[in-house]
């Protein structure tokens, strides 16, 4: 822009031949916001003494509107006070027409190509500023940024609802304000540890740990929540700029009271299952399959004499020496047909080598209890019972029953021998007798001696004595009286 026609023409010509750029001209300030209100254009050259509104004047109302366009002053020889008025509205540069016109425009296509860039490097940046806040804004932790003066740069969606103070009451404090909603106090908090150092945090926090250039710590607030507490996780990391510079850090905060209560509860049930498991003398153990690495508690140890110091660590092959090997093609096939989803769990009743030399039958029980994308199993886990104490009563019951059942064997033989001598002796008087009142009396002993014969036999040859056959007791004893009867009467 400038009011003379031919210097304007000139100032064309000589930047399209050097640029290459598209000139636009106008001869007034108002033809200039005309045009800009409808095109926008990457550079702004402006005389400054102009009819009707100056150069500077321009300048202050293309910033009032938020026109951030690079501005460039080029005119003559001005007072001071000229160029200060121009500094304080926003110019990028102001360059005087007076000395040797090809030097003049050599330094005015220099500070165009300088202000182009120079606003366009700014408009990255802002862009880029622009996508990190987004990106905080949308993290569900909360979370918030500080610059390496302690003021705050950023203070997420999630942050002003755990905290309940909006971005507006944040953005920009500093000395310490942060950390009010959370301790009530202005104090260092973790993301002071990244700019200050180790020092300034020591004993506010009972444990931090570090990953990386990452710190992170839990704490118990009781405040939080309106007074029921909260226990949060927080997370504290450095802002790095291109160069690798340290510009600022950023913390997330967490909330797991949740998780906590969670982690409480499980911690509180394997107090209880490890109890109930110390009460019942059950061993355990955990197989990394993938490893071979099996963990196992101090009762398994024990079963099989070794402290559980000296055995572990174990692995499957340790387990599998300890085994016998009559009992291993059993176990491969149960726990491959278990590997293949065919049973829902793994048992058997193995052998097992104890550290004195003798055999120690257990009952493992187990389960796969994590598996890979392909189906393969990663991890079982499962208990191990000690039945040797059960194996050997099985076996003295076994023997007892065995010594019983001779003995009755025994028995009947006795007692039936003994009816066969009562029976027959009575069988021999009654032949002997004429008197037949007499002879009856000898045939119905005789009869009884059967029946008791009779009821031995069945009750010795019955599977269940609560459930005899009576009717089949009786259908023999009626037979037999028949038979007993209609021979004595000659029918």
């Amino acid at each position: 822009m400038d009011d003379d026609p031919d210097f304007l023409a000139l100032t064309r010509l000589t930047l399209e031949k050097l640029g290459p750029f598209s000139i636009h001209t106008c001869e007034s300030a108002h033809d200039a916001l005309a045009y800009l209100a409808l095109n926008p254009v990457d550079a702004i050259i402006s005389d400054y003494k102009m009819l009707g509104m100056d150069g500077i004047e321009l300048l202050k109302t293309l910033r009032e509107q938020g026109d951030e366009t690079p501005f460039i002053i080029f005119t003559g020889k001005e007072k001071e006070e000229v160029v200060v008025r121009a500094l304080e509205n926003g110019v990028d540069f102001i360059i005087q027409k007076t000395g040797d016109p090809k030097a003049t425009f050599a330094d005015l296509l220099h500070k165009i190509r300088q202000a182009i860039h120079q606003r366009r490097l700014e408009a990255r940046i802002r862009d880029h500023e622009r996508r990190e806040a987004d990106i905080i804004n949308f993290l569900p932790d909360a979370t918030f940024a500080i610059d390496t003066m302690g003021v705050v740069i950023a203070w997420n969606r999630a942050m002003e609802k755990m905290t309940g103070i909006p971005v507006s009451d944040m953005l920009g404090r500093g000395d310490f304000e942060y950390a009010i909603p959370f301790y009530g106090e202005r104090r260092p908090i973790l993301i002071d540890l990244i700019l200050r150092g180790e020092d300034v945090v020591a004993g506010k926090y009972s444990r931090i740990w570090k990953e990386g250039d990452k710190y992170i710590s839990e704490i118990y607030i009781p405040h939080l929540n309106c007074g029921k507490g909260a226990y949060l996780w927080f997370t504290a990391s450095p802002l790095y700029n291109t160069e690798g510079q340290i510009t600022g850090a950023i913390e997330s905060i967490r909330d797991i009271t949740g998780r906590k209560w969670t982690e409480e509860q499980l911690k509180k049930r394997e107090e209880e299952l490890a109890a109930a498991l110390d009460a019942s003398g059950v061993g355990l153990w955990d197989w990394q399959i993938q490893t071979g690495k099996v963990e196992c508690n101090e009762y398994f140890a024990e079963m099989i004499g070794y402290p559980l110091a000296e055995l572990a660590p174990i692995s499957i092959g340790d387990w599998i020496k300890l085994s016998y090997q009559d009992d291993l093609k059993r176990f491969n096939e149960l726990i491959n047909r278990h590997f293949a989803k065919q049973t829902p769990i793994y048992e058997d009743e193995v052998r097992l080598r104890h550290r004195d030399g003798h055999v120690v039958y257990v009952l493992i029980r187990g389960k796969v209890v994590a598996w890979d994308g392909q189906g393969h199993p990663l991890r079982m886990t499962g208990t191990v019972l000690d039945m040797t104490e059960r194996k050997r009563h099985q076996a003295d019951i076994e023997a007892s029953l065995q010594e019983k059942e001779t003995l009755i064997k025994e028995i009947h033989h006795r007692v039936k021998n003994n009816m066969q001598v009562i029976s027959s002796l009575l069988f021999l008087q009654r032949k002997q007798i004429s008197d037949p009142a007499i002879r009856t009396l000898f045939q119905e002993s005789e009869n009884r001696v059967f029946s008791i014969a009779l009821v031995h036999e069945k009750l010795y040859r019955s599977k269940d004595l609560s459930n005899v056959d009576i009717q089949d007791h009786f259908q023999t004893m009626g037979d037999y009286l028949l038979s007993t009867f209609g021979t004595e009467s000659g029918r």
